[in-house]
Order: C-alpha cells, then structure tokens, then sequence
C-alpha cells in the first residue's frame, strides 16, 4: 500500500477517518464536526506539500563528486572589478560606505586618450 511509504501521511489520514467516525465522541454537533475535518484536511494537505517538497528538492540536487569544489558566491575582489554596481552590503551599510565603494572609474576606462592610464 503507498501510504505505507509515507508514515506521515498514514497518520494524518488515520486521524482523519477518526474524525469522520467520531471516535473521541466529541463531535456531537454538524458545526463541531465541520471544524474538526477541515482543520484536520488543512493539517493533511500542509503535511502532503512538506512531503513533496522534500522529494522535489532530493530530486532536483545536483550529485556530489567528491574532490570537486562548488560554485559559490563571486569573492570581493570581482565586486572591486565592477565598483558601478551596488551590492546589499553597500545599500545596508548607508551612504558613506556607498561613496567609498562607488568611487569614480579611472580615465582610462572613461576612453581617455591612450597615454592616460599610463601616468602613475
């Protein structure tokens, strides 16, 4: 049985057929019965959306090879490289760390004439 693979979801729906038969014998009213069941479905369906999204997200993985490095995050010398772009750090840290890291480009990245970059 597939519920069997999923203990969880068993429980859930074990629960909720408690509900349907009344078993605790507090349900003695339609409204009573109401609420119990729809907030045991609601308690069923958030259960049913963990599970499948714990399964998409073991199936979307990309496999490990051992000895090799994972991509990461650019380090700071690339943000040095591009200092027109504004990172979160930058915007987080207010308008004097903004003006020390957006810094105007040199002339010679502004097509300067061609001895410019040359003077140091």
């Amino acid at each position: 049985m597939r519920l069997r693979r999923h203990p969880q979801l068993y429980e859930q729906t074990a629960a909720l057929l408690d509900e349907v038969e009344n078993r605790a014998g507090a349900l003695n009213t339609g409204d009573q019965a109401e609420d119990a069941i729809v907030e045991r479905m609601r308690q069923f369906g958030r259960e049913a959306l963990t599970q499948w999204a714990e399964q998409r997200h073991e199936a979307v993985q990309p496999v490990r090879t051992p000895g090799l490095r994972q991509v990461g995050k650019k380090t700071l010398l690339a943000d040095n490289a591009r200092p027109h772009r504004v990172d979160r750090t930058t915007l987080a840290l207010g308008a004097a760390h903004a003006a020390a890291v957006l810094r105007p480009l040199p002339a010679c990245s502004r097509g300067a004439a061609r001895g410019a970059c040359n003077e140091r």
